[in-house]
């Protein structure tokens, strides 16, 4: 349980890490990856690494999908949340 929580740490770090490198540039778009390069790449370390680093590469889309899906973009949860809690300070009937 502790790796786990650790290497799921370690994720969040470097997810976060690269939003903030795409804000400023110095991480290219084409180094990202849309369904089907997902699919490509999940694909390909089954067939080569075996079923355990497919698991472990499916925890970090979990991961990345946790995280992505948290940010304050109105269509997503975290826009709600922020939504919410400008409500909640006004002191709107949320």
């Amino acid at each position: 349980m502790y790796i786990g929580m650790h290497k799921t740490w370690f994720w969040m770090q470097n997810i976060y890490l690269t939003i903030t490198r795409l804000a400023q540039g110095s991480v290219k778009t084409e180094a990202l990856a849309g369904p089907l390069g997902i699919f490509n790449l999940s694909i390909r370390v089954a067939r080569e690494r075996g079923p355990a680093h497919l698991f472990y590469i499916l925890a970090i889309i979990g991961v990345n999908l946790a995280i992505i899906n948290f940010l304050p973009i109105p269509v997503l949860d975290g826009g709600n949340a922020m939504i919410l809690l400008l409500k909640k300070r006004r002191g709107a009937e949320v």
